[in-house]
C-alpha cells in the first residue's frame, strides 16, 4: 500500500510520528539494557538500581528480595517479603517467587502466610519437585508427618536424587524406619541404593532390617566406590576377592 502525501504538513506529521516512535523504542531499549547491567552485578545495590530502571521487571524484584533474605550480615526478611510481593504482583505464576516468599514468611513466624505461599507455588507448578520438596519439609517442621511424608514422596518420584537426604531428615523426626520406607521412599531399587550409599552403618543396618530377613542384615558395613569393586574379566563382581578384602578390613578395624 502506497500513501500519497499531498502536502508538506502531512509529510512532516509522518516524520514526526516516526521520530517519536523511534525515541520511545530507543528509550525502552536503554532502560532494559541498564536494568540488565545492574542486575548482572549480583549485588543488592545493583538490584536496587535495576528495579529503578525497570520497575516492571518481576525477576529484578525477585532477585532484590533474595538479596535481602539471604544476606548473612544484614538480612531483612520484611524487605524481602515486600520485594517478593512486588514481583508476584507483576508475575503471579512464578513458583520460585512463591517459594522464597513462603520461606521469608516462615522465618518471620507467620506460618499461615507461609503455608499459603507454599500452596500457591504448588498450584502454579503442580509437577515441580522443588515445590513439593520444600512444602514437605515445611510440614515436617510443623510435625505434620503423614502430609509431610506424602509431599516428600511425590518430590522423590520426580527427582530421586534427594532420596538419601529425605530418609535422613524424616528419620531424625520419626525413627520408624518401616514407616519411612512405606510412606516416603518410592519402591525403587535405584532409590534404595542411593539412600544406602549415604547412610552411616547403624542406619544401613536399620534400613536393611526393615526390608529383609534378619539373617540378611549385615553385621559390618564397609564402604567402597563402584570403581573399587573387584571384577572378573566378564565384568561380574569377583565375589571371593571382595569377601577376602572385606575380611581384611574388618580384621584391621575398618568396619563402620
Amino acid at each position: 500500500m502506497i500513501l500519497r502525501l499531498s502536502s508538506a504538513a502531512a509529510r512532516f506529521t509522518v516524520v514526526l510520528v516516526g521520530f517519536v516512535l523511534a525515541t520511545v523504542l530507543s528509550y525502552s531499549s536503554i532502560r532494559n539494557a541498564m536494568a540488565a547491567h545492574y542486575a548482572g552485578l549480583d549485588t543488592r545495590s545493583g538490584y536496587e538500581r535495576a528495579v529503578q530502571w525497570e520497575p516492571g521487571n518481576p525477576e529484578a524484584w525477585h532477585l532484590l528480595g533474595r538479596s535481602w533474605q539471604y544476606d548473612l550480615e544484614n538480612a531483612d526478611a520484611q524487605r524481602a517479603i515486600n520485594a517478593y510481593r512486588r514481583s508476584l504482583s507483576l508475575n503471579p505464576r512464578s513458583a520460585n517467587s512463591w517459594l522464597d516468599l513462603a520461606t521469608a514468611y516462615e522465618s518471620e513466624g507467620d506460618l499461615p502466610a507461609a503455608r499459603d505461599a507454599f500452596l500457591q507455588a504448588k498450584r502454579v507448578y503442580p509437577s515441580s519437585a522443588e515445590a513439593t520438596w520444600r512444602y514437605g519439609n515445611f510440614l515436617l517442621r510443623q510435625n505434620e508427618l503423614p502430609a509431610a511424608f506424602a509431599e516428600i514422596r511425590q518430590s522423590l518420584s520426580v527427582d530421586p536424587k534427594r532420596a538419601a537426604e529425605a530418609f535422613s531428615r524424616c528419620w531424625r523426626v520419626d525413627p520408624d524406619i518401616q514407616a519411612i520406607l512405606d510412606q516416603v521412599l518410592p519402591p525403587s531399587a535405584p532409590i534404595y541404593l542411593a539412600t544406602i550409599r549415604e547412610l552411616d552403618a547403624d542406619a544401613v543396618q536399620a534400613f536393611v532390617k526393615a526390608r529383609a530377613a534378619s539373617f540378611k542384615v549385615p553385621q559390618h558395613v564397609i564402604r567402597c566406590s563402584e570403581e573399587e569393586v573387584p571384577r572378573l574379566a566378564s565384568g561380574k563382581v569377583a565375589k571371593r576377592e571382595l569377601a577376602e578384602r572385606a575380611e581384611r578390613e574388618i580384621n584391621q578395624g575398618g568396619s563402620a
